[in-house]
Parts: structure tokens; sequence; C-alpha cells
């Protein structure tokens, strides 16, 4: 009886072990599905971030930029004066750009960045609650 029950649990544990394996690997190819793909964009951007508008509580000014545009995906570094902070979002494969989040920046992180990327050029707008600005980069490689 013992002997049954043993190849009765392993064929679970078995069958158990495939059904987790088939679902990792739909779920990487479903990720491939909804991920950017587009290259266009891939490579090295520098510029800078502005503030045309700005209240008394926003903390953040004048900064560089470091963009790493790779599959679709952005990575990026901003140094302002009062600290530096990252960013990430996608590209799409018509230039737009979403989802971008920043964070390490005091008050920024519910920045929301709009804009568009061209062949050797990228621009937008970005908000925040006391601040206002425009962003520009250039394409390096």
């Amino acid at each position: 009886m013992t002997q049954t029950l043993a190849r009765t649990i392993r064929k679970h544990v078995t069958k158990l072990v495939f059904m987790t394996a088939m679902v990792a690997l739909a779920a990487c190819d479903a990720t491939r599905l909804f991920t950017p793909t587009s290259t266009e964009f891939d490579g090295a951007w520098v510029g800078q971030l502005s503030v045309s508008l700005r209240q008394p509580e926003c903390a953040i000014t004048r900064g560089g930029l470091r963009v790493k545009v790779e599959n679709g995906q952005i990575y990026g570094d901003v140094r302002l004066a009062v600290r530096r902070g990252t960013f990430t979002g996608v590209v799409a494969e018509d230039g737009t750009i979403a989802g971008v989040k920043l964070q390490g920046v005091q008050g920024a992180v519910d920045a929301e960045f709009t804009g568009t990327f061209l062949k050797n050029t990228a621009s937008g707008e970005w908000t925040q609650k006391y601040c206002r600005g425009e962003w520009e980069l250039k394409k390096l490689r």
C-alpha cells in the first residue's frame, strides 16, 4: 500500500511540476506579446530637463538626463541640484513614451512624462504637483 501511495504522490507531483513549467513558459511568451520590441530608438541618449512653471513647493530645478533605450524599455538617471533620481518607462513603436516613473527625487515620485522619440532626438513635457517643464534628448549612439 505504501508503494502505491508513493507512486501516486510522485505521479501528481510530476504533473504539478510539468503544469507549473508550462504556465511559466506561457507567461514568458505572453510577456513577449505585450512588451515593446521596437529597436529603432535603442541606444544611449543625453539631454536636459528644465522647469517652466514653479510653485514655492517645487524643489526640482534644471537637470541633466542620461538615458538608455533597450528593446523599447527606457532606463535613465536624472541629476538635479537637490539630488539624483532614476526613471523607467516604455517607448512605443511610434516613438511615444508611456509609463515613465521617476524615483529618488524628493516630491517628484508623482511626476508624469509625455513625449516622443524621433530618429536622433526626443522631447516632451513633464508635470508634477508643484512643477512643470520640458525635457529633451539627443542620441549618442
